[in-house]
């Protein structure tokens, strides 16, 4: 404990001796007109709020070139009333140009590669958080919540908002209704104002507009440049109240293909759940969920890992992605405190069964804070657990924080189900962290120390920290970092990607934009990683490289690198199959080439091919291909494929393939059918998934999943039917 204190009193140092960072010397401000008559969503603005309403335009150009006049104009216009806000986009267009609007289905990223608009709304005025809503001209509609100024994106929120497009000769418009519920706004206050911009996405230039201008080198999502939504103070006003029950019904059976018997064994299940929402105070929120089901999450992509640490999986599921902005802590991919898919998930990705489980989280004052409490079944694997974490962060001046978390996990004896006795050694964990920007937020400075430890028979306890610098230029962003894990340090509740090491990383990134006619970026950057044991007397990594790239004016995309990898290992572990790797020094080189097709154009084609020697003894080439196609807006293929092909010394070439298909029938933004194929050459499995999801309701689907899985090495398939009912009802208290 005296040494978590230590880096405690590290980190205030840090607060402390740098100043708070500096806002841009003018935002741009934009008031919100106060909604007099009703308002029909239907892309037409021909309401009388709508022509008296005030305009933002003066749109600036971010790509190809940073702030450039737009050579077409764009405007926004933002009602307001208590339930809702109100947002209008007139996105005008050249003589005989027609907007792209081939992606139809919900929450895809491919919305942003046709004609697009997107509202991001910054609504707590943190500099950090980004809740966003963006729709392409054919109403396909995407809403995602940003942190830290975009280090983390997600996809998989799901609000309950509405939008509608239309299309004319000279211009294409969006007309949004979020409302409060969406925004998890507190009540409405005298004076609020909200961090607020809009992105136009510009196909026929492949080319990215702002209201509020964002320099490329910090993002598309950098809330520190948002400008300010002012009058909205009567927005957030009652206590949105959100019930979603579902019904779930499954069979699921299992065929041994050596028995020859050709029985099938199913199983039947029947299953009611569902989740609570409900503000408790003014920025407070509190859920509830029962039973959890998560049986429309889509399968995990399938990888082949060549080396001996685990993958990294992003979090898919709702219950878990809300209050985000309070809960995340660590390095994402490294070292993290809390990851919540080790809640109700086993190590394979396996369901392990909710009982439930209660949130609440949100802001009072500088205070950001949130609570989480899950319990879970015992499966054949473990036992039943709770889980709890608790979370604490003050916000300090613009975009600077420090905070702290604790979070326990205790299993529960499988008498007695859920009211069962908590096991007497639980495992906990306690962590504080802190961020500084300052210098206009191109100087960031960020770190965390934890300390976890085990109680019992099997006690352990250990330390973890990282300390990061990162400059954020124009043409150089040069970044370094410092991690260390201390043997025994191992979250249960968190993810680490290497225990007990002392990590360092240093890379220079340098950029030139439009160098060239028909050249839209040249980049180039040298990069180096050092990593000891945790007592700084063993090398165990050090690797360091260069990379570059080169993006022409259409979007195409050429990069190139190449390492020096000097690897330890010190116990021996299995590779592939019947594989094993010796402890030993490996020392070798790798180099890559890869080509990126335009994101924006229709095929869009990856290709990546590598060489390694020095591969634990032998050589690795590998080669990656990419191809999505889409047939109109109602039809879409893509495929993607990772293969290897690995000489060993003493052993035959031994070949790995990894594929992940999709074939998407999209009859309307509201209904939608993936065919999904899967192949795994390693785990010698096979998965071919159908799935149907029909939005018949804001917030409300319904899903029908049949899903086959053989895994051709033990001649064993099983198989699996799903059909889930969920309803959502929405009151303002």
């Amino acid at each position: 404990m005296p040494r978590l204190l230590a880096l405690a009193t590290l980190l205030a140092a840090m607060l402390h001796a740098c100043p708070a960072s500096a806002q841009p010397a003018e935002r741009r401000t934009l008031a919100a007109t106060r909604r007099r008559g009703p308002i029909a969503i239907d892309g037409a603005l021909d309401e009388a709020d709508w022509a008296r309403a005030r305009v933002g335009a003066d749109f600036v150009e971010r790509l190809p070139r940073p702030g450039a006049t737009p050579p077409v104009r764009t405007e926004v216009r933002v009602l307001v009333d208590p339930q809702a806000l109100y947002v209008a986009v007139t996105s005008f267009l050249a003589e005989g140009e027609t907007p792209r609007a081939l992606e139809l289905t919900r929450d895809s990223s491919r919305v942003w590669s046709d004609d697009a608009v997107t509202v991001k709304l910054d609504v707590r005025q943190d500099r950090r958080s980004t809740v966003g809503f963006a729709v392409n001209p054919a109403g396909a509609r995407v809403d995602f919540v940003a942190l830290d100024n975009g280090r983390s994106f997600r996809r998989e929120v799901d609000m309950v908002w509405d939008v509608a497009t239309r299309v004319h000769e000279d211009r294409w418009i969006a007309e949004f209704r979020i409302p409060v519920a969406a925004l998890r706004l507190p009540p409405g206050r005298e004076g609020q104002i909200f961090g607020f911009n809009v992105t136009r996405d510009h196909n026929a230039r492949l080319a990215t507009y702002d209201w509020s201008h964002l320099p490329p080198e910090f993002g598309a999502m950098s809330a520190l440049h948002y400008g300010d939504l002012s009058d909205v103070e009567e927005l957030g006003g009652g206590r949105p109240f959100i019930v979603t029950p579902y019904v779930l019904a499954s069979a699921a059976g299992q065929d041994d293909l050596t028995a020859m018997t050709g029985d099938l064994a199913v199983d039947l299940g029947l299953k009611a759940g569902g989740e609570l929402r409900l503000r408790l105070a003014d920025d407070v929120w509190g859920e509830l969920t029962a039973l959890t089901d998560f049986a429309e999450v889509d399968l995990d992509s399938q990888v082949v890992n060549l080396d001996r640490f685990p993958l990294f999986f992003p979090e898919r599921r709702p219950f878990f992605l809300t209050g985000l902005d309070v809960f995340e802590f660590g390095a994402l991919g490294e070292a993290q405190l809390f990851f919540s898919r080790r809640i109700g998930l086993d190590a394979a990705a396996r369901p392990v069964p909710i009982y439930g489980g209660i949130k609440a989280y949100g802001r009072e004052g500088f205070l950001s804070f949130g609570v989480l409490d899950v319990a879970t079944e015992a499966t054949v694997d473990q036992p039943g657990a709770n889980y709890g974490v608790a979370r604490v962060r003050a916000n300090l001046g613009d975009a600077s924080y420090i905070g702290a978390l604790f979070g326990s996990r205790a299993f529960i004896s499988d008498r007695d189900g859920f009211f069962g006795d908590l096991d007497p050694e639980p495992h906990w964990t306690a962590g504080l962290d802190g961020l500084v920007r300052a210098l206009d937020g191109r100087l960031e400075i960020n770190g965390f120390g934890a300390f976890t430890a085990r109680e019992g028979t099997d006690a352990a306890e250990g330390l973890a920290g990282r300390a990061e610098v990162r400059w954020r230029g124009e043409q150089w962003m040069p970044s370094a970092s410092v991690l260390y894990i201390q043997d025994g340090f191992a979250p249960e509740l968190g993810f680490v990607r290497r225990p007990a090491i002392l990590q360092g990383n240093a890379e220079i990134p340098w950029v030139t934009r439009n160098p060239a006619p028909g050249i839209r970026d040249i980049r180039l950057a040298a990069s180096g990683r050092v990593e000891a044991s945790d007592l700084a007397d063993e090398l165990l990594r050090l690797s360091g490289g260069w990379n570059a790239g080169l993006t022409l004016q259409d979007g195409h995309e050429l990069l190139a690198d190449a390492s020096y990898i000097h690897d330890v290992v010190r116990e021996p572990f299995d590779l592939v199959g019947d594989v094993t790797i010796a402890p030993g020094e490996y020392r070798g080189a790798i180099m890559r080439a890869q080509f990126n097709s335009s994101s924006v154009r229709n095929p869009v084609v990856g290709v990546s091919v590598s060489a390694q020697n020095g591969f634990f003894g032998g050589f690795a080439y590998r080669g990656e291909a990419s191809l999505a196609a889409s047939i109109g807006p109602h039809f879409r293929t893509s495929i993607e494929a990772a293969g290897a092909l690995l000489d060993l010394p003493g052993r035959d070439l031994i070949p790995t393939l990894a594929v992940n298909s999709v074939f998407s029938i999209t009859p309307s933004p509201w209904v939608v059918l993936d065919l999904v194929g899967q192949l795994n050459t390693v785990s010698e499995r096979v998965i071919g998934m159908a799935r149907l999801r029909w939005r018949y309701l804001p917030g409300s689907d319904l899903f029908l999943v049949y899903r086959e899985q053989l895994d051709y090495g033990d001649e064993v398939t099983e198989r699996r039917v799903t059909l889930k009912l969920s309803y959502r009802y929405d009151v303002l208290l």
